[in-house]
């Protein structure tokens, strides 16, 4: 299990969360946003998902990719089995035995050159479409002598 946490997301939207690998796309959680476009959530990797490094993705409800993280998931092991209590819950090579209070942070995937660039786009189509607009310029005719 690992906890995700996200931040400067759409409010009170929903955010997919998608393990993305050589084999394919395996989708961890639907996630929802807060009033402040946050989110916190706990989710499972199967432990029969193979070993190796994926990308985790967060995806806007019209499936568009907002976030992405590379990350490395470890083969499954017995460790936790023979913890009380912990019997069937999945465990990963490697893995601390004791919690830590380390998040897995998502940052959202915006940066000051795309915001510049869509704006100037937008600007640059209002500006064509109003000369469009506009059509073209009557020419007085000058009376022939």
């Amino acid at each position: 299990s690992v906890l995700i946490v996200g931040a400067k997301f759409t409010k009170k939207d929903e955010v997919t969360l998608v393990l993305v690998g050589i084999a394919g796309r395996l989708t961890l959680a639907e996630v929802p946003t807060d009033s402040a476009g946050a989110f916190r959530r706990v989710v499972l990797v199967p432990s029969s998902t193979a070993a190796g490094q994926y990308r985790l993705v967060a995806e806007a409800i019209d499936g568009d990719e907002v976030a992405a993280l590379e990350v490395m998931v470890h083969a499954a092991s017995s460790a936790m089995g023979a913890m009380p209590g912990m019997e069937g819950m999945p465990a990963h090579e490697g893995m601390a035995m004791d919690p830590t209070g380390d998040a897995l942070t998502i940052a959202r995937a915006r940066g000051t050159a795309v915001t510049t660039t869509a704006i100037l786009l937008i600007i640059a189509c209002v500006a064509a479409g109003a000369m469009l607009l506009r059509g073209p310029q009557a020419i007085p005719l000058e009376e022939q002598s």
